[in-house]
Order: C-alpha cells, then structure tokens, then sequence
C-alpha cells in the first residue's frame, strides 16, 4: 500500500467516509439508502461528533487521496474506574485496503489518544459473523473477548 495518513476527520470527508461504508456488506441498515443518503447521515453524525470533546473520528488516507478506512471513538467516564473508557463505535476499511495495515494504524492512533485522555481500557463491540472476528482481528492484537458479560440493546427506532 501507498504511504497512508491517519487524521482527525472533516465534513469535507463525509463522501469518503460513506463509500467506506457503502462497501460494507455487512451492514444491512445503508443497504436500501443511496450513496448520497448514506453522505447525508454522516455528514450529521461527523458535525456532532467533531463539535464534541468526548467523542473522536479519525480517518485513514491512502497514497491517492482516498478514505481507506475510519474510526470514530468515544470517551466514555466510568464512575468506578480510574480514567474513562474509549469505546470504538466503528472501525471499517474499504475490501480492497484491508489486510493493509489500515486497521491497525487506526486502532494504534486510538490507543494513543485513549492513554493521553487517562482512560482505564478501550472496548468495542465486533459481531462474531464479521470478517474481522473471523480473520481474529482483535485477538491477533492482544484485545480479550468478555465472557461474563452479556450485550443487550434496546432498538429506539
């Protein structure tokens, strides 16, 4: 791959962003949503997260100038935990730039900006039918998968 940049993403990336997440089949909710439908929902998404301190989305540029990939986390406080905890919302990389490095560059620039922000741990949530959990992805990186904890979700749609 071509040298690759990671840096704080702008409205100017929403387009970059979407086709990203366009190119995930795995997500079923842009499936029936235009290109620029899909540009529309994180150009919202990315001015609320840029305006806010506790949250941060890095992108990954390749050599040619396009998004390979991104990152969006959020730093969370935890009342019985030392520091906070950086929770990773997402972490896709377009097909084509994965096994590249793209991933873990995001995830290494996450590291260092959760140890700057104190935080206890990072987590995520990774479905077990992804190509990433599949692939050990996380595991290959020292990350633990919980076995004591359940994740529960209450659908507000």
């Amino acid at each position: 791959m071509n040298p690759m940049l990671i840096r704080e993403a702008t409205e100017s990336d929403a387009m970059g962003i979407a086709e990203v997440l366009r190119d995930i089949s795995e997500l079923r909710s842009l499936a029936d949503m235009t290109v620029e439908q899909t540009r529309a929902r994180v150009i919202a998404a990315l001015a609320s997260a840029v305006a806010s301190p506790a949250s941060t989305v890095l992108v990954a540029v390749a050599g040619d100038g396009a998004i390979a990939g991104y990152c969006s986390a959020h730093w969370a406080p935890f009342l019985f935990f030392e520091g906070p905890e950086a929770y990773i919302s997402e972490l896709f990389v377009r097909q084509r730039d994965r096994n590249a490095g793209v991933g873990s560059a995001l995830l290494e620039e996450i590291e260092r900006r959760a140890r700057r922000h104190g935080c206890s741990r990072l987590s995520l949530l990774n479905s077990r039918h992804s190509e990433a959990y599949r692939r050990g992805f996380y595991a290959r990186r020292d990350w633990q998968e919980r076995d004591r904890m359940a994740n529960f979700i209450l659908p507000l749609e």
